[in-house]
């Protein structure tokens, strides 16, 4: 097993291979609920070296014995929920030729490039830019000081220094010893970068999970995604990965979805079927890269596991010291992903985790059938992307649905056009015998009244909106509410508004 970042920014040829190994005396140990670490140490002999989150803990084993027997001795307890060793690794694609960085390149063609065209992103953004979403980073880092992100970013944390600073750092040593210098530098930045431009009005939570060479622990990415819940992220973007499952990371993944989070993650450049984790975890949306003509990239991996493909090649974004750089990899599809997400979460009614996922895969372009991608049919998720698809679907469904706070008894808004974009009709149907209301309130979805609207006396159940609210001020495009009052009957309805 081990953590590895998705698209490092050397141009080596070579394959690059996953590779088991472990921090040395540690394992990273779940007890259940009501559970007590101390009695897992006084069976064992194992010490807390440090707690990641409520339920998890890095332990070292009795001297004498060494991780992988502790392991086995520890999975048999029924103490303990799950435990792995402290996994550690070197990012696979340090040897291999999947990106072409081009640092220097301009603001132009990372604004404007081919890829924002292909999924609909200026379209969308008419709908949602992403405002009051919380986006966690799990990556290497990122440069503060870039110009994109002012504005845009929340205070963090970094678990490799551990400290209250994510900020990407260069050693200029090779410190895994692999004859390459520094290969993960930039690798967070740029993710970072495909956000920013995805969502512009999202936070975005930079939490550093890997070094400079694009490795980092298992303890250092439960603690990462434990603290992205903890600071409330709605959404978590993972470019980093485990060559096969490891339960503790299951359950923190598990954990965060259950807090409300959806969790995205990068499928790997293998090139092969070969499922990583946290992306194979039926939790996650598992990503993989396609090329400008939506083939699949030379280097994506595919599986059964992949619920969605974006563009990863040569895809230009943000890059430490204020400039930018291209590069490919499923690292750079998934922020994609990401983005999309927090669209429809800003603009919608916040749903479950699964039901954004399910937006974003029941719209997308299908590519299945492209000739390049005839091999790798059924194992390259639903298809390709498509973000004004998926927003405008969700929010058509938002807009004919009823809050559940608000049952309608026989009460039914209709609204001619929804979504609207300038003014809409509404008209409202009462049973018989309920005195019909003679005014509407519209609310946003954060419980403010934007306008009162009282009917036209010619035609009584009508109402036209505008899209101005009470101080004739431009309200911004996303999902209200009408509420109304019909005799005892209190009633409420969707409006999509886009500009």
């Amino acid at each position: 097993i081990m953590v590895t970042l998705f698209a490092t920014l050397t141009a080596f040829c070579a394959t690059g291979a996953f590779a088991a190994d472990y921090v040395p005396g540690e394992l990273v140990v779940r007890i259940p609920p009501g559970g007590n670490v101390q009695a897992i140490h006084d069976a064992w002999g194992t010490q807390t070296l440090e707690q990641l989150s409520l339920r998890s803990y890095v332990v070292t084993p009795p001297a004498g014995v060494n991780v992988e027997d502790c392991d086995q001795w520890l999975d048999a307890d029924s103490n303990v929920e799950s435990a792995d060793p402290n996994w550690i690794t070197e990012s696979p694609e340090a040897k291999s030729a999947i990106i072409i960085v081009a640092i220097g390149s301009s603001t132009t063609q990372y604004t404007d490039q081919g890829a924002f065209a292909r999924i609909g992103l200026a379209e969308a953004h008419q709908y949602s830019t992403g405002q009051g979403v919380r986006i966690a980073l799990l990556d290497t880092g990122i440069d503060p000081s870039h110009p994109v992100f002012q504005g845009k970013l929340i205070a963090g944390y970094d678990f490799v220094d551990d400290d209250a600073d994510p900020s990407e750092i260069a050693t200029g040593v090779d410190e895994d010893g692999d004859g390459l210098t520094d290969e993960g530098f930039g690798h967070g930045t740029m993710v970072a970068g495909v956000i920013a431009a995805s969502v512009p009005d999202a936070e975005i939570l930079p939490i550093r999970v890997l070094d400079d060479e694009g490795s980092g622990t298992l303890a250092s990415l439960i603690r990462g995604i434990d603290y992205a819940v903890s600071r409330g992220a709605q959404i978590i973007n993972m470019s980093v990965g485990l060559a096969f499952e490891s339960e503790p990371l299951e359950n923190a993944v598990s954990d965060a979805e259950d807090a409300g989070a959806l969790l995205v993650a990068a499928a790997g450049n293998e090139n092969t079927p070969t499922e990583i984790y946290p992306a194979s975890f039926g939790q996650v949306l598992s990503v993989t890269a396609l090329d400008s003509n939506d083939v699949k990239a030379s280097f994506s991996s595919y599986n059964e596991e992949v619920d969605v493909a974006a563009p990863g090649d040569g895809i230009y974004s943000t890059y430490p010291g204020g400039t930018y750089a291209r590069g490919s990899g499923t690292s750079f599809a998934a922020p994609f992903v990401t983005g999309a997400a927090a669209l429809l979460f800003s603009a919608g009614t916040p749903g479950e985790p699964g039901d954004l996922a399910q937006s974003l895969t029941d719209s997308v372009v299908v590519v299945d059938s492209l000739a390049g991608n005839a091999p790798f049919a059924g194992n390259l998720g639903q298809g390709r992307l498509d973000v004004e698809s998926a927003l405008t679907g969700y929010l058509a469904e938002q807009a004919t649905s009823v809050d559940g706070a608000f049952r309608p008894y026989g009460v039914q808004f209709f609204a001619s056009p929804n979504p609207f974009r300038g003014a809409t009709t509404i008209r409202l149907s009462t049973p018989a015998g309920t005195t019909m209301p003679h005014e509407l309130e519209i609310y946003s979805l954060q419980g403010r009244r934007v306008r009162t609207i009282r009917s036209d006396s010619s035609d009584r159940g009508a109402w036209e909106w505008n899209g101005l609210d009470d101080r004739g001020r431009h309200v911004s495009a996303g999902v209200y509410l009408i509420r109304s009052n019909a005799g005892s009957l209190q009633s409420v309805g969707r409006l999509v508004h886009i500009r």
